[in-house]
């Protein structure tokens, strides 16, 4: 059973555009209780897509060399951020969902930056640095 569910409107308006995010927290296995798999699962399956669909550099680095598609990319992070932090916050028990939502839109950038990293190193490194990331991101969220 998923954490979170989609709004029943199924719109795709900025308050509801985080289907990414929904998809990921929805698809992360059966045992949703686990940060750690839950965040290994979303940052490997971002990699995947990143790896099998390398036109996704191309497309980052055009949204980022435009003002305006840059801010649509923010507004689009947004959306996600909070559906993964009310995710989190409802595995850890946390309440400060504010504190974590701007962690997380923070990781989501980090991520951006990762994925434009491993895309370029062997599967090896490439390996560790998701593995490193998984680390620092469970350390972020679990510790107040």
């Amino acid at each position: 059973m998923p954490l979170i569910r989609p709004s029943p409107s199924g719109s795709n308006s900025p308050s509801n555009s985080s289907s990414h995010a929904q998809e990921l927290v929805d698809t992360s296995g059966e045992d949703q209780t686990d940060l750690a798999a839950m965040i290994d699962h979303g940052l490997r399956e971002h990699w995947r897509l990143h790896r099998d669909e390398p036109f996704r550099g191309q497309l980052w680095a055009a949204v980022h060399a435009d003002t305006e598609l840059t801010v649509l990319d923010l507004q689009d992070s947004r959306p996600n951020a909070r559906v993964m932090a009310r995710a989190t916050a409802h595995l850890t028990g946390r309440t400060d969902v504010e504190v974590l939502e701007r962690k997380i839109l923070l990781m989501i950038e980090l991520l951006d930056s990762l994925m434009r990293l491993v895309v370029q190193v062997d599967e090896t490194e490439a390996e560790a640095l998701v593995a490193d990331l998984v680390e620092l991101f469970v350390d972020a969220v679990s510790n107040p």
